[in-house]
């Protein structure tokens, strides 16, 4: 099967491990989110798991990253697919705590 979804990776200074080796759980979002209003994407890294969210039928992606160096890349990755526009939100900070920190106003997130 074709890869559905284009990253680009940072050889020099990304991680070295995870992005490979979950190939195969990316690829059950596309089935998964299937008519879902909103994923969080908590950890997002290149925002590859949103980005499958999305191809998959997901109304809307939140990422949450602290590095902001991988959440650039997440950027640039939703942008190689297509996704540039409400869709997706980025949020910088701690998933635990502080400003990215999920509150009351927003739906809960649905573990699947």
């Amino acid at each position: 099967m074709k890869d559905p979804c284009r990253f680009a990776v940072d050889l020099r200074k990304g991680h070295k491990t995870g992005f490979y080796s979950i190939k195969e759980n990316r690829a059950l979002l596309l089935d998964y989110a299937r008519d879902r209003t909103e994923v969080l994407n908590s950890f997002s890294y290149t925002g590859a798991f949103g980005i499958y969210a999305l191809r998959g039928g997901a109304a809307r992606i939140t990422h949450i990253e602290s590095s902001s160096d991988a959440l650039d890349l997440a950027r640039t990755n939703s942008e190689l697919n297509g996704f540039e526009g409400e869709e997706v939100e980025y949020r910088e900070g701690n998933v635990f705590s502080g400003p990215a920190r999920i509150q009351g106003n927003r739906p809960p997130v649905r573990s699947w």
